[in-house]
């Protein structure tokens, strides 16, 4: 991260990050952001975090609690914004220039993120790969970047039980995404509407694709799969660029899931808020 991003985030922090009291002599505002971006980009244990800026553990620690939580509150709800009727088209327009596949509205999935056994949780956070994880379900648009989010569902859940659950599938199964009406397909005069996409562990719908099933013989349909598959790894590009640029997701978070929500839901805003301002500034 450039010092000028790192003091546009500043500023925009600043001020919740100033009033709140950690120690008796608390740490300054940009101490505490820099410190919550270096756990969050290297990967170390807050007890090396803590040793590196020559702070207590307990100072650390609750200096990184505290700003995850301002880093969520205060920049989700400018950055992270559910798209509307013309965002929607703009991102549906992405997918159709960048991977020939048209009314496509975002590629969905859903990412295990491992944490440390939660104290008396059973099995609720334990998944199918042997580890204890939360979900997070993202929907993620032709440029790998994040449009809408859910973080915390216990790793028991399958992706599609995930986002059938989550708020943003009960909102487009209740028809409150402010989806764009049925439009008519690039050198055709059909007129389709628009949908996500997914893997087979998500149901078909008319607002949500996802492959024909098997080894298919129809050439129509094999090229529909490859189409579709191409534009549906969007979303685990934007996992492994996420997973490459916040190493503290290669590894179980050492946090309580209540936290590691938190921590999940600062990165994506992190990266939302770096990818939009890299792009304004570059492109």
């Amino acid at each position: 991260m450039t010092p000028e991003l790192f003091d546009l985030i500043h500023g925009r922090v600043r001020e919740r990050l100033t009033k709140m009291h950690v120690v008796q002599e608390p740490i300054s505002s940009g101490e505490r952001l820099a410190m919550t971006l270096r756990y969050l980009c290297s990967g170390n244990a807050i007890v090396d975090i803590a040793k590196g800026f020559r702070v207590g553990l307990e100072t650390a620690r609750e200096a990184i609690h505290l700003t995850l939580q301002v880093l969520w509150d205060d920049l989700a709800p400018q950055y992270m914004k559910p798209p509307n009727d013309q965002m929607w088209r703009s991102i549906a327009d992405g997918f159709w220039k960048r991977w020939q596949f048209p009314n496509c509205l975002g590629s969905v999935d859903g990412k295990h993120v491992q944490i440390v056994a939660p104290a008396n949780s059973g099995s609720l956070y334990y998944n199918y790969k042997g580890t204890f994880s939360i979900v997070l379900m993202a929907v993620v648009d032709s440029g790998y970047l994040f449009r809408l989010v859910d973080v915390g569902a216990p790793g028991r859940i399958s992706d599609g039980g995930v986002f059938k659950r989550s708020p943003i599938g009960r909102k487009l199964h209740a028809g409150l995404l402010q989806l764009p009406s049925h439009s008519q397909l690039p050198g055709s005069n059909k007129t389709l509407p628009f949908a996500f996409i997914g893997d087979e562990a998500f149901q078909l719908r008319e607002d949500f694709m996802r492959p024909f099933p098997g080894s298919r013989e129809d050439p129509a349909e094999r090229i529909f799969n490859y189409r579709l598959s191409r534009a549906r790894r969007c979303v685990e590009n934007a996992f492994g660029i996420l997973r490459a640029r916040f190493r503290i997701f290669r590894g179980p978070i050492n946090l309580s899931p209540e936290n590691a929500k938190r921590c999940e839901g600062s990165v994506r805003v992190a990266q939302f808020f770096v990818h939009g301002v890299q792009w304004t500034l570059f492109i």
